[in-house]
């Protein structure tokens, strides 16, 4: 009996996973970079949340990408602004020397144009601040995978790690990404 009572204490010093089995004991398998067995998720980028998801996000966000993409109001306005400073030079070229009520219109359309030309810079400069802060797929999956990593690394409780775990799914689900 001395014998078992001292290799107790040596086993219980070994790192082990610590996630529940299906029998509802603590695993024993040994850790690995993530802070659990490969059986667990303890592998980088396996099992997990980011295992489980990170397929179904990647396509979702690709998905949305190739979405607004095929929208038209997200394709580049220099096309209309073209139009808009041709119209323009055009109204310019038939204005005439003398004051007369023709060339009233032509600067009421002139200033409108200019006014339509200042909206769509806007509009432009607003996609174009959008697109830089569209987080791509790869930069989302990069972000999620270490967000996951440092939960793991930091959450040593297995009911708070399956609590955020059931968050991320029901985010995820609102959200359809899953």
């Amino acid at each position: 009996m001395e014998a078992d009572e001292r290799r107790r204490p040596v086993e219980r010093q070994r790192p082990t996973c610590g996630a529940r089995t299906r029998a509802g004991a603590a695993c024993r398998g040994r850790p690995m970079a993530g802070g659990r067995c490969r059986v667990h998720g303890g592998d980088v980028g396996e099992g997990g949340v980011a295992g489980a998801y990170g397929a179904r996000l990647a396509e979702r966000l690709g998905e949305r990408r190739e979405a607004a993409e095929a929208e038209e109001t997200l394709v580049s306005l220099r096309d209309e602004l073209a139009l808009v400073d041709a119209h323009t030079g055009l109204l310019l070229e038939q204005l005439t020397e003398r004051p007369s009520t023709a060339n009233d219109a032509l600067w009421r359309q002139v200033l409108k144009n200019i006014d339509l030309r200042r909206r769509l810079v806007g509009t432009e400069l607003n996609l174009v601040v959008f697109r830089q802060r569209y987080l791509g797929e790869r930069e989302a999956m990069a972000l999620v995978g270490a967000l996951v990593e440092a939960v793991k690394r930091h959450v040593p409780d297995d009911a708070t790690l399956a609590a955020i775990s059931r968050e991320v799914r029901a985010i995820l689900a609102r959200d359809r990404l899953t």
